[in-house]
């Protein structure tokens, strides 16, 4: 069984132009950095894949769904 999330406009994404950019919530609860990036990356270092240490800024929204 796949399970999928729904992911809400202007709360996990926001549209830029033709662009899809996903904000820190939706990599928060995404669980580790991409790598790719992200203007939102809450994680420190920033676009290290697979990391899951969070700036201290966002820490107050880990475990929030």
């Amino acid at each position: 069984m796949v399970l999928v999330k729904s992911y809400k406009e202007n709360i996990h994404y926001y549209k830029d132009g033709d662009r899809v950019v996903f904000t820190a919530l939706f990599h928060i609860q995404r669980g580790s950095c991409c790598g790719n990036g992200c203007k939102h990356c809450p994680y420190e270092p920033k676009h290290k894949k697979g990391n899951v240490v969070m700036s201290k800024e966002f820490l107050k929204f880990k475990n929030k769904d």
